[in-house]
């Protein structure tokens, strides 16, 4: 081969998805083998197929899935709505109980309410990358309203 000719005759070539060290055929210009086996197909992962899957699954099976909360016109007033707190966080409370302004016997100080959700025993609160802001902002703002 000349020192200024074409490298494609060096380069492996994908076909079936296999590679192989073949030279473009006779009647193949070396741009269109390149330009054609440049990019090899990807074969999908296990992970996408297993989602697939269980997609078509839940599909067939008719199994409900969870619907996420409707956006209403109106504000929520946090001291006057039982649930919104439920209804921002839905996957920390994943049943929709346990909510500061849920009725109760004993009524339950914010203070109290956030800080024992900070310890709650699995630790979903106080790993939550937003729910510790929002009990942080929402303990001061309403300390600062008394």
């Amino acid at each position: 081969m000349a020192e200024n000719g074409s490298i494609i005759t060096l380069l492996p070539q994908v076909q079936n998805d296999q590679t192989t060290e073949e030279t473009p055929g006779e009647d193949e210009s070396a741009e269109e083998t390149l330009s054609r086996t440049f990019v090899p197909s990807l074969t999908p992962t296990q992970r996408e197929g297993a989602a697939i899957s269980n997609t078509l699954d839940r599909i067939q099976n008719n199994n409900p899935t969870l619907m996420w909360p409707e956006i209403e016109g109106t504000p929520i007033n946090e001291f006057q709505t039982p649930g919104y707190m439920v209804r921002a966080f839905p996957s920390l409370y994943p049943h929709g109980h346990g909510d500061l302004r849920s009725e109760r016997i004993w009524d339950i100080k914010p203070s109290e309410y956030f800080k024992h959700l900070m310890w709650y025993k699995d630790g979903r609160f106080a790993r939550h990358t937003r729910w510790r802001y929002f009990a942080l902002n929402s303990s001061m703002r309403w300390r600062a309203k008394k």
